[in-house]
């Protein structure tokens, strides 16, 4: 089966790439990075979309691409629609064309937090942009293709290479070793999710060929706060410069939702299993170490 993998160059997309190598025949794409391996594609050029799709003619897309900054979301609506929303329609119509199946990479920040412990059939109500375009995303796919699978997921950690984007447990451990004192809320809880369990969890789903929306998040909900205080302990750093504090104290440009964490319970039911906070930075820090 010939999987395309859309963002193989990006944090989630290289991990997917990773794990789906010996089971696909796989191809990726990427934005500008120059690889030999990687199709330059930008997926606001329609025709390019098209074409690309058309002469692969995989029979599954995984759609990874976009901008997952929440705060550039905010500050840049144009470029957030045209990446996360006319990007992802552009998607959706060149898998319509050759019949192929959509994986379609979402997140917890379409909820407004009002709750917790969301399940896949829950309200959406996304409270900043990068929630609202990525949410916009999803109907697309719903309304345009039959055979789809939504993941959604949350403030993803893990290791592919030194080249990865600066996450937030990269961050922290980072801070930590410069001996930086940093501020982490305590009011805002997720499910951090390691990429290994979401490309590990997107195999089964295709293996299985199941359709429709799945959490694959990180079994243990927790504040940023509580998250470095592990990230601390796994790579034995100074937990006495984390700081705690509220979010109002932060500044952000975006609202964050209060308590975003997904219950991936039906994904687990599929044999998936998302790791708890403490193994996911167990295998972390065993990746960065080897």
């Amino acid at each position: 089966m010939k999987v395309l993998v859309i963002g193989a160059s990006g944090f989630l997309g290289k991990k997917i790439m990773r794990v789906l190598s010996a089971d696909f025949e796989l191809y990726g794409t990427a934005h500008s990075q120059k690889s030999n391996e990687l199709y330059i594609l930008d997926i606001t050029n329609k025709d390019r979309v098209i074409g690309l799709l058309e002469k692969l003619k995989p029979g599954i897309v995984i759609h990874t691409a976009g901008i997952t900054n929440v705060d550039k979301c905010e500050t840049g609506k144009k470029e957030a629609f045209e990446a996360n929303v006319e990007g992802t329609k552009n998607i959706v119509d060149a898998c319509k064309r050759i019949k192929a199946k959509l994986v379609y990479a979402s997140t917890d920040y379409i909820f407004d937090g009002e709750k917790s412990n969301y399940k896949e059939d829950d309200k959406a109500n996304p409270i900043n942009n990068y929630g609202k375009s990525k949410y916009d995303g999803e109907i697309i796919v719903k309304k345009g293709l039959d055979d789809y699978i939504i993941t959604r997921s949350s403030v993803l950690y893990g290791y592919n290479d030194e080249n990865d984007k600066n996450t937030f447990a990269k961050w922290v451990i980072n801070s930590l070793k410069e001996g930086k004192k940093i501020n982490l809320v305590t009011d805002q809880t997720v499910s951090s999710t390691l990429i290994d369990d979401i490309a590990e969890g997107i195999k089964i789903l295709i293996k299985k060929n199941k359709k429709g929306t799945f959490h694959l998040a990180g079994s243990e909900a927790a504040s940023r706060y509580e998250i470095a205080k592990r990230i601390a302990k796994v790579f034995d750093l100074d937990k006495s410069l984390l700081n705690p504090i509220k979010t109002d104290k932060l500044k952000q440009i975006a609202k964050r939702p209060k308590n975003s964490s997904l219950d991936s319970s039906k994904a687990e039911k599929e044999g998936i299993v998302m790791s708890t906070i403490e193994e996911g930075l167990k295998k972390m820090k065993s990746q960065m170490s080897s």
